[in-house]
């Protein structure tokens, strides 16, 4: 090798990049979850009031997904629309198959943290303590195109301020679990850097809207906002497992999430969960926890009427176009959630993708019903499993 260096030092600079990438895929590919043989004494009904027959189809079909998908483990809650219910766990906490994941296992929740802090501004607007149309320069006059950016373009996303999550700033903090971002200076970042967008022009996803949103209802109500989502959502539905990291310390039940796509680094990351430099760079727009129980029960509140009046929630969903080369099914976003068509069905959902875990939350303004999906890998293919689980409850209903 000595010999190699003196002899041909620039292919060894040409060669060097080559073999680290390659030794990278080595390892990645290398490091896998294992195979889930579900416990043959596990009771198949799962948890809620749906008929043992169905259950047992939905159990079955949840533990041919984690095989299928290379997923850890996964929660399940599911709402029909005759209001039968069904929480089911399948898989394991860990790759290694080691301890089973629990009904009471909290997990990280990314973007769905969005459509939280999206209710709480509605609510604000209802209670006339802002509008959707009031100004950006309101609450932060320095910031670039304050003056044209509106409280409903930071809610659909086309402010077109640019996203913080893709500074290498931030991109580089997220190697050390223990670094600490304050909110203001990710707003500080994105207001450094060239806007993407006019503000109204078009769609354009930035974690920076929601940061901002959760700091403009922090001015706005003197309370911060893992206080504003308790006491406004989390409370009046009896929501027990939902918390804000690291505003809120995270319980004991909070698991482990896995990634082997996101983060450039050999085999599976774990993000464990006293990983603080993750969750204080999502802040508002993404570090929430829950559980899929918890997160059906926030869908049933918000489509019943429970956290916001009929008008608002029609405003709600009142759609803006909304492409996305990573989520085909997207056709437009609103004030805090997805339009997404999925086999020619039309479904409003909350996405969150985060370094770890992946989940969706879906009501079906046809059909009526809701699911909850959370894993703990990054990217895999949660709208198969959405599929095959409607698959089994509408069959139920026929």
């Amino acid at each position: 090798m000595t010999l190699l260096i003196k002899q041909h030092p620039m292919l060894v600079l040409v060669l060097a990049p080559v073999l680290i990438v390659a030794v990278w895929f080595v390892i990645r590919s290398m490091e896998k979850v294992a195979p889930y043989q579900p416990p043959a004494d596990r009771d198949l009904s799962g948890w809620g009031t749906m008929d043992q027959e169905t259950a047992t189809r939905l159990e079955s079909a949840l533990d041919a997904d984690v095989n299928r998908l290379g997923v850890p483990g996964f929660q399940v809650s599911l709402q029909t629309a005759d209001g039968q219910t069904w929480y089911g766990v399948s898989g394991t906490v860990d790759p290694q198959r080691r301890v089973p994941l629990r009904r009471d296992h909290l997990m990280r929740i990314g973007s769905v943290t969005k459509t939280f802090v999206a209710v709480v501004i509605l609510q604000l607007v209802e209670e006339d303590r802002l509008s959707l149309d009031d100004k950006l320069a309101r609450w932060f006059p320095q910031f670039p195109d304050a003056d044209r950016i509106t409280i409903r373009d930071l809610l659909t996303h086309r402010s077109g301020i640019f996203n913080f999550l893709e500074s290498p700033k931030v991109l580089a903090s997220l190697f050390f679990s223990h670094y600490t971002w304050e909110a203001q200076a990710l707003i500080d970042i994105a207001a450094e850097s060239k806007s993407v967008y006019a503000p109204g022009e078009t769609y354009y996803y930035s974690n920076t809207n929601y940061v901002l949103l959760g700091l403009i209802a922090e001015q706005v109500t003197g309370e911060d906002s893992a206080a504003l989502i308790r006491e406004r959502i989390s409370t009046p539905l009896g929501l027990h497992d939902t918390y804000l990291v690291p505003n809120e310390n995270a319980p004991e039940a909070l698991v482990s999430g896995y990634d082997r796509d996101l983060i450039p680094l050999p085999g599976l990351f774990e993000n464990t969960p006293d990983n603080i430099s993750i969750s204080t760079a999502a802040y508002t727009s993404g570090a929430m926890i829950s559980t899929a129980e918890d997160l059906r029960i926030f869908y049933d509140g918000l489509f019943s009427g429970k956290l916001i009046s009929p008008a608002m929630l029609k405003e709600t969903t009142t759609f803006l176009p909304a492409t996305d080369s990573g989520t085909p099914q997207l056709t437009g976003y609103g004030l805090g959630l997805f339009r997404l068509e999925i086999g020619g069905e039309e479904v409003w959902a909350s996405l969150g993708e985060f370094i770890g875990s992946m989940t969706m939350v879906v009501y079906s303004p046809s059909q009526h019903d809701i699911v909850a999906i959370i894993g703990n890998l990054s990217l895999y293919d949660y709208v198969s499993v959405w599929e095959n689980l409607t698959d089994v409850s509408r069959a139920s209903l026929k």
